[in-house]
């Protein structure tokens, strides 16, 4: 058994000004997915260019996402990592970040907006 999660992995300069070299960022992506298909023991990588999304296209186990992401992100220190997860309990929703071995995590509140029940008769006998 296990508990499985679907997961989006992305990263980004953590000092861009708002400016990204994109091509570099692709060639930093492909060599940082490349480590984590390792750690997965993900194995028939082809010579194309690696993205996250050719790691994490289902649900999966990945126990270790943690520890795995906090030694990538101090091998690739200039970068953020940011992990969302969807796990397979309805309000298992969260978004961790990655920078130089440190970690932020944050679960996902579910708020329900507020509504006037005296709106909401008025407009129905409005309609009548």
């Amino acid at each position: 058994m296990g508990y499985y999660t679907y997961y989006n992995v992305s990263m980004r300069p953590a000092d861009n000004h708002g400016v990204v070299d994109y091509e570099a960022l692709a060639d930093v992506e492909d060599k940082a997915a490349r480590i984590l298909a390792q750690k997965l023991g993900i194995e028939d990588l082809d010579d194309k260019k690696m993205i996250f999304d050719d790691l994490f296209y289902e649900e999966m186990k990945w126990y270790d996402c943690d520890d795995d992401m906090v030694e990538l992100s101090k091998e690739f220190p200039e970068y953020v990592f940011t992990v969302y997860g969807e796990g397979e309990e309805r309000d298992d929703n969260w978004k961790a970040y990655y920078y130089k071995g440190k970690m932020w995590i944050g679960q996902a509140e579910l708020v329900w907006p507020d509504y006037e029940a005296d709106d909401l008769i008025n407009e129905v006998e409005n309609e009548v």
